[in-house]
C-alpha cells in the first residue's frame, strides 16, 4: 500500500508512517542527519525524521517546461517516461519492497496540493496500475483512494 500527500498536510500525517519527500530540494526547515546515498537523504523537519528521495522527483528540464507551457499532456508523458528508466523505477521499486517487507506505511509527499495535477498523482497510479498497489492519497485528515487514469 502506498499513500500520497502534500507539504501542507505533513503534521496530519499520522506519527507511524514513513514520511518521504519526493522532490529536487527538502523542504524549509529540513535538517540533514544522512546523506544514506545519491539522491536519498535522511533528516528531520521540526522534531519528525523525514526522508528525501531525489530520484523520484521530475527532472529540472522536465518541470521547467511544464511551468513555462502548462502542457499537462507533455508533461505526464515526459515524466511517465522519466520514471521508467534507470533511478527512478528502481528507487520506486525499492520503496514498494520495504513497504511490503517491513509492513510499514510509506507516504510519498511533495509541494502540489492536486495529487490530479502532480507527479505523486502519476507515482500512485503506476504503483497501482503496475505493482497492484492500493494508493491511498492523504488529504484534510481524510482518506481517498484514488481513482485517477493515466489514459485521457
Amino acid at each position: 500500500m502506498i499513500f500520497t500527500s502534500y507539504l501542507a498536510n505533513i503534521s496530519k500525517i499520522p506519527e507511524d508512517f514513513i514520511i518521504v519527500f519526493i522532490t529536487l530540494y527538502p523542504p524549509k526547515g529540513f535538517i540533514l542527519d544522512k546523506k544514506l546515498s545519491k539522491g536519498f537523504y535522511r533528516g528531520f523537519l521540526g522534531k519528525r525524521l523525514v526522508y528525501v528521495n531525489k530520484y523520484l522527483a521530475p527532472t529540472r528540464e522536465i518541470f521547467q517546461e511544464y511551468k513555462n507551457t502548462k502542457n499537462w499532456r507533455n508533461y505526464r508523458k515526459s515524466f511517465l517516461l522519466e520514471l521508467v528508466k534507470g533511478n527512478m523505477y528502481s528507487s520506486l521499486k525499492n520503496l514498494i519492497k520495504i513497504s511490503e517487507k517491513n509492513e510499514k506505511k510509506i507516504v510519498l509527499v511533495c509541494y502540489e496540493k492536486d495529487p490530479n495535477m502532480c507527479h505523486r498523482g502519476l507515482i500512485g497510479e503506476v504503483c497501482r496500475d503496475v505493482y497492484n498497489q492500493e494508493w491511498i492519497e492523504l488529504s484534510n485528515n481524510k482518506i481517498k483512494n484514488m481513482t485517477i487514469h493515466l489514459e485521457d
